[in-house]
């Protein structure tokens, strides 16, 4: 598996390219990655919950990207937007955010083609019965593509620490959930008593410690 979706990133087919053994190890890394967070954000499944507005932007970013570039076979960046995605979606806790079963199984039919045997094996856990491959490709819906983000200003004790760009559609208690994950501010936030926040909607937080 890990060889066959290597010769797919190394580069467009009709080019040639060179093995590399560290780069199959990589691709390996992906793949248990990928599996792993799989089960991992399976088991934070609520139907009746919404899930979170930036996983649901993430899912259709990938679902665009995949598509576009399936249908002009660069395989090689298929495999990139997927490594991407797993870049981001891994930054969330998943104890505390909810993951829609649209989002893993829109990810298994995607990842299908690069990853046959992987993509039937964790379909068959979301419960279905009939192959992955008579599924219908997804369609990624354009408004998640286009919500517009902002540019917030995160000051430490009034010291600007970090630029972060932020969805406008978040909560106010969502975007604070942003700013305390992004690795800048947790470095200065560690070890540290948070007194007060001080939000500007769309301009700027003060996180207030000491």
């Amino acid at each position: 598996m890990g060889r066959r979706l290597f010769e797919l990133f190394i580069g467009p087919p009709e080019q040639e390219s060179e093995w590399n053994d560290n780069g199959i190890e990589g691709v390996h890394k992906f793949l248990k990655r990928a599996w792993m967070w799989f089960f991992e954000a399976k088991e934070t499944i609520v139907l009746s919950q919404e899930p979170h507005p930036l996983l649901e932007r993430e899912h259709h970013k990938l679902i665009k990207k995949v598509t576009e570039r399936m249908e002009s076979f660069k395989f090689n960046t298929i495999i990139s937007a997927f490594m991407e995605f797993m870049n981001e979606v891994s930054r969330y806790n998943y104890k505390e955010t909810c993951v829609s079963i649209e989002l893993l199984a829109d990810f298994l039919i995607l990842l299908s083609p690069l990853a046959p045997h992987m993509a039937e094996e964790l379909w068959a856990e979301l419960g279905h019965k009939d192959s992955i491959f008579k599924t219908k490709w997804p369609v990624y819906d354009p408004q998640w593509i286009e919500t517009t983000t902002v540019t917030l200003v995160v000051q430490v004790n009034g010291k600007l620490r970090a630029n972060i760009e932020v969805d406008k559609t978040l909560s106010e208690s969502q975007i604070k959930e942003e700013v305390h994950r992004h690795p800048t501010i947790q470095k200065y936030l560690e070890g540290k008593e948070l007194v007060k926040e001080i939000y500007v909607p769309g301009k700027l937080i003060n996180l207030v410690i000491k």
